[in-house]
């Protein structure tokens, strides 16, 4: 439905142009939807080639004084595709992409089709993205890029930062099963943009939208859908194996004028943990967002948005109960050309056991051609622990910056490098025991990192990576990896990485994931063996699921999984 209404736009716009027999003008899209930019369109009338156009940012071309009757469209990783042109000089393509080679997150497609009810195991089959899980509830899951950091990445829940400044518990226990629509993630060389704990990635989820779906067996999970377009709305709820019960409800409204952009939403999540020995694990997070964006001359922009979050834990020795909250007002200012220098100013509040008041301020520039690109940022954050009663503070600062270059030699090779320096804020458990008054002791760390990618352009690509690093005790880490996406052919991709961490305060050990899909139709498997981290041990299993049409608007999947070492078993709904 969306292809067709997609099409239709585009035919009713290019039908507004003034007729010109000489002139062929259309717009690529792959197979979700998306504009193709960079596709190379070739005009013939019969065998004989005439002129060539490349499609803008938005997909669309225009060749001039080009009598032809055939367009033949190439990109990368696109199956070639060869159309006619219509009587009144116009193409609307769909060309297909190989989604397995030219995506390194696991698309909405991917999603939908993959065994993983918890977001966090879809996100780590993202190449040398690690995941450790910890038995400890509070602990729970964290994601991290590239190497074992001990904290985790940050995670960007539908344009809001989730996380405890209390104690740095799991951010992910209130995200019901199946919930997440889309994915994407932010390497560490982009910690600048959001500072405290960035320096191990941005995890970014966005649970609005999506389809419907009814799942029964371990992980069971309900969610709704409502609206389209400028009003989405989605409420879901799931138990796992009975003793992991989480519920979601979003809303997120869209807006735009002449000169701006924006979006206003809200969120709710809770989650419940039934563990053995009469014990108890209960979250919740909460958040508004507001956001605005001039769409003409300089891209200057505004988010203000605030959350709240709570966990309480029930043991026979040590029981907590813990209330968080934050305000973050955030303003920057870009130029739009292929220099940009730029600005960021970041006011964030948070509250909780102690007070924590930040003042960030980010300046920097980035080029992007073709051939070359890079970003050069540096940012300062001003830090204040107070007291709740407000008696005591205890200032601090921070810094962070970036410099990191991507050469393009040619389509098939990039070679990316970066210095970078980030930092990680004590949360109140450790600032809170200090002794008030006292210096705040913040963990600044570097790093030198370096990836080389190779590709045929097609169906096959090759990423090489490594990393040095050096946190404020002067303890040293690395790790290096491989990733490998191979379309076999067009009905079989193989994704596979590996990275081997070195840090120097564990035993050194090697993780990743192999993953296979056959895809013929609306017909799938997909298998995956993984090896994890959890409870500080590498943790290979096995995980797999079969996908298939039920009718024209829905469809049907059976799904195992191991994540926490407990085999479990789901048959699903999506519609």
């Amino acid at each position: 439905m969306n292809r067709l209404v997609v099409s239709v736009l585009a035919l009713a716009w290019l039908a507004a142009a003034p007729a010109d027999p000489g002139l062929i003008a259309g717009t690529v899209r792959d197979q979700h939807g998306v504009p193709i930019a960079g596709a190379r369109v070739q005009a013939y009338a019969g065998a004989q080639r005439l002129a060539r156009a490349t499609t803008a940012s938005d997909g669309t071309f225009a060749i001039l004084d080009a009598h032809a009757d055939e367009v033949e469209i190439e990109c990368k990783f696109c199956v070639r595709a060869r159309l006619r042109v219509g009587a009144d000089g116009t193409v609307v393509a769909i060309v297909h992409r190989y989604d397995a080679v030219r995506s390194e997150v696991p698309t909405g497609d991917d999603l939908a089709r993959l065994p993983y009810a918890d977001v966090e195991s879809a996100l780590s089959l993202t190449p040398f993205v690690l995941r450790s899980q910890s038995a400890v509830s509070i602990e729970g899951p964290h994601l991290d890029d590239r190497r074992v950091s001990g904290h985790g990445g940050l995670l960007l829940l539908n344009g809001v930062a989730n996380y405890d400044i209390e104690s740095n518990a799991s951010p992910y226990s209130t995200i019901p099963n199946y919930d997440a629509s889309s994915i994407a993630l932010r390497r560490s060389q982009d910690a600048y943009l959001y500072g405290d704990t960035a320096d191990a990635g941005t995890f970014v989820v966005d649970t609005t939208g999506g389809s419907q779906l009814i799942a029964v067996g371990a992980g069971g999970a309900l969610k709704a859908a409502l609206g389209s377009g400028t009003l989405e709305s989605t409420a879901a709820t799931s138990s796992t194996l009975g003793d992991d019960m989480r519920s979601r409800a979003d809303a997120r409204a869209d807006f735009r004028t002449s000169t701006l952009a924006g979006s206003a939403s809200v969120g709710l999540g809770r989650g419940l943990q039934d563990l053995p020995g009469d014990w108890g694990y209960g979250s919740s997070f909460s958040s508004a967002r507001l956001a605005a964006e001039r769409t003409s001359g300089a891209d200057i922009a505004a988010v203000l948005s605030a959350d709240r979050g709570t966990y309480w834990y029930d043991s026979p020795k040590y029981p907590a109960d813990v209330v968080w909250s934050d305000v973050d007002a955030r303003a920057s200012i870009r130029a739009r050309s292929a220099f940009s220098p730029f600005a960021l100013v970041d006011l964030r509040r948070s509250a909780g056991e102690t007070r924590l008041g930040q003042t960030r301020l980010v300046t920097g520039a980035t080029y992007d051609e073709p051939q070359f690109s890079f970003t050069a940022a540096l940012g300062t954050d001003a830090v204040s622990y107070d007291s709740y009663d407000a008696t005591t503070s205890s200032p601090a600062s921070a810094h962070d910056g970036v410099f990191s270059a991507t050469w393009r030699p040619s389509d098939t090779v990039s070679l990316e490098a970066s210095t970078r320096s980030g930092y990680t804020l004590p949360v109140f458990a450790v600032a809170y025991d200090a002794i008030p008054g006292a210096p705040i002791t913040i963990d600044q760390n570097n790093a030198l990192e370096s990836t080389l990618s190779v590709s045929d352009a097609h169906r096959l690509s090759v990423s090489l990576t490594a990393l040095r690093f050096q946190d404020t005790a002067g303890t040293k880490s690395g790790s290096a990896g491989v990733s490998i996406a191979w379309q076999v052919s067009p009905k079989i991709s193989l994704r596979t990485w590996t990275l081997r961490d070195a840090d120097t305060q564990f035993t050194p050990a090697s993780f990743g994931s192999t993953w296979a899909t056959y895809q013929n139709g609306d017909f799938s498997i997909d298998v995956i063996l993984r090896r994890d981290l959890r409870d500080g041990m590498p943790d290979p299993h096995f995980d797999g699921s079969i996908n298939g049409a039920l009718g024209r608007q829905a469809s049907w999947f059976l799904a195992t999984e191991r994540p926490n070492g407990v085999r479990t078993l789901r048959l699903g709904l999506r519609f």
